[in-house]
């Protein structure tokens, strides 16, 4: 049998990293960049920030879209349409308020309070507590559904919110409650979201577009109202450094919901979840290093570090779990 040389075998690894890799630049991009507009520039407009990423979020992928049908006009393909439409008995009225409407509306609360959260929030704290995303389901489906979880389960869910509670303890001062209680708001938001977007039978890219359209909506009339002076008064308004970290921040936020979907799509939902527990690693520590809020008291470290620790258990009980006992310990 032929056997691959070393290079091709290397190629294979490089190729199967690049959704992975992906992921993880656009995600941290995103991380840092928002971190940045709110706390090197002051940036306080949530609604404002959230009408333009939602508006660049629509032309991006018009724009696509309409290269897209270029492009098949050009080599001579027919042209077909698939809108992966959803079955008519899903689109009445009922559905409409039952799934559309609260999916949207929990989108919309989700970005808002992600942006309200990193204004008064450090970045190592705030990944902290959004790392409670995944435990938070889990109480839920023990204590309500009565879903069983083994002792390694709890063991994991117990050291990640004991690093949580010793890491906000030493950072109560600096953020207050008003900003932990917008974190786990957004917690709350995103695994409600979750289930929604399941139930909505829509696929990730007709629902990047309908999310986008009430942001764009709502967030602009908001803006208008509440935001429009203050925004215009903006000092850094015409700085050419916040334009183009604006500009970088809102591609990043369209390249990251779709590097989700890609590293899903060409590894697995379980890799995906690793990669973006590294991508927190190297997040948190840039978030010590760049910007001035995070505190630096030892026992924020040892939090932080014990909310890593658990964060990981978590993740490679996950893997044990679905790769299944060896061939020689089911002999054992």
């Amino acid at each position: 049998m032929k056997k691959a040389s070393p290079r091709s075998s290397n190629l294979a690894i490089l190729v199967a990293l690049c959704p992975c890799l992906f992921y993880f630049m656009c995600s941290l991009a995103m991380n840092l960049l928002t971190k940045t507009l709110v706390t090197t520039f002051q940036w306080r407009f949530v609604y404002t920030l959230g009408a333009v990423q939602s508006i660049f979020t629509l032309a991006s992928l018009s724009l696509l879209s309409t290269m897209q049908r270029v492009h098949a006009v050009a080599i001579g393909a027919k042209q077909h349409i698939n809108v992966n439409s959803v079955e008519m008995k899903h689109r009445g009225f009922i559905y409409v308020l039952r799934v559309l409407l609260p999916l949207m509306a929990l989108h919309l609360s989700n970005m808002l309070l992600g942006f309200a959260s990193l204004q008064v929030v450090n970045l190592p704290m705030y990944l902290v507590l959004r790392r409670l995303t995944t435990i938070t389901v889990l109480l839920i489906e023990w204590l309500v559904l009565d879903k069983a979880i083994s002792g390694s389960i709890k063991l994991a869910i117990f050291v990640s919110s004991a690093g949580s509670l010793i890491a906000g303890s030493t950072d109560a001062m600096s953020a207050g409650c008003e900003g932990y209680a917008l974190v786990l708001l957004q917690n709350l938001c995103t695994a409600m979201s979750l289930a929604l977007s399941k139930e909505s039978a829509l696929t990730p890219r007709q629902l990047v577009i309908l999310n986008s359209l009430a942001g764009a909506v709502c967030c602009s009339v908001l803006g208008f109202i509440f935001e429009r002076d203050e925004v215009l008064e903006f000092p850094h308004l015409s700085d050419p450094r916040f334009i183009a970290g604006m500009m970088i921040m809102c591609s990043m936020c369209v390249l990251y919901q779709f590097s989700v979907q890609f590293c899903t799509l060409y590894t697995s939902a379980l890799t995906t979840s690793v990669t973006g527990n590294i991508k927190d690693l190297f997040a948190t520590v840039g978030g010590y290093l760049l910007f001035p809020d995070a505190p630096t008291q030892f026992a924020n470290f040892v939090g932080v570090a014990l909310s890593f620790i658990g964060a990981y258990s978590f993740s490679y009980i996950r893997y044990r779990a679905l790769v299944g006992p060896s061939p020689h310990q089911k002999q054992l």
